[in-house]
């Protein structure tokens, strides 16, 4: 908000957490007018992403890449993040 980040919203458990994540994502991917390229990314929760990951498929046409966060971004995310990433479909891709 006007240049700073600030949270959407608190959540209590991590369970509800990764479904309103899901719940995000989908919806924005829902609004979209070309079929997006999508990534999981974590930090210390691979088993986590990997089943965020299976989860979205029905959502996307391509497969989601799951990829450990950056390690300069380890320090300020924390152990136990997931972020989905929504980008544009990759060159040729139909």
């Amino acid at each position: 908000r006007e240049g700073t980040i600030v949270p959407l919203e608190r959540i209590r458990t991590a369970a509800k957490a990764q479904a309103r994540l899901q719940q995000l994502a989908v919806r924005r991917i829902e609004q979209l007018d070309y079929a997006p390229q999508l990534a999981v990314h974590y930090f210390g929760n691979r088993a986590e992403a990997d089943e965020l990951a299976r989860q979205m498929p029905a959502h996307v046409p391509e497969p989601v890449l799951v990829t450990p966060v950056p390690s300069v971004l380890d320090a300020h995310t924390g152990l136990g993040v997931l972020a989905v990433v929504i980008g544009p479909p990759l060159p040729g891709a139909t």
